[in-house]
């Protein structure tokens, strides 16, 4: 049929459109320098936050999905891991201090980028060693989970 070849064509050149301006979207925010601020989850983070940083890079990660910005911080800083009652039961499993200076960070709501200079509300994943992103694939659960976060661009100045 002539109007389901239209349609087709259409749906396609629509996902090929967002899909462009999803990367634009993605290499714009690329450097943008951003407010990491405290929302919830972890008591211990909230005297650690808030930090600004630039986003350095952007990442899909094989069990969490796409969209996560890898961000580089202006002040590094320690984090005292303890671990949780199911940590613990891995016999790897042990409490260590952290040196942070990057964070990874991914809206926490559906179909809400953190490109907007409104605060959104983010997961926070501590990146202690930045190689992890030499490798092919990269799993988010290789990172400390620490906190869900708010973050808005920084006004420029």
């Amino acid at each position: 049929m002539p109007g389901t070849a239209w349609a087709n064509a259409f749906l396609s050149a629509r996902a090929l459109c967002y899909s462009v301006a999803s990367a634009i979207l993605t290499i714009i925010m690329i450097g943008e320098q951003i407010i990491l601020r405290y929302f919830d989850q972890n008591l211990q983070m909230e005297s650690i936050l808030p930090r600004s940083g630039r986003v350095v890079r952007i990442v899909a990660s094989e069990d969490w999905g796409d969209d996560w910005h890898l961000v580089k911080l202006d002040e590094p800083f320690s984090y005292l891991f303890e671990p949780t009652k199911q940590d613990e039961e891995a016999e790897t499993a042990c409490r260590e201090r952290l040196d942070v200076a990057h964070v990874l960070i991914k809206s926490r709501w559906q179909g809400v980028s953190i490109q907007s200079v409104e605060p959104t509300s983010v997961f926070v994943l501590l990146v202690p060693d930045i190689s992890v992103f030499d490798e092919e694939t990269f799993y988010a659960k290789q990172l400390v989970f620490v906190c869900w976060g708010m973050v808005n661009k920084a006004l420029q100045k």
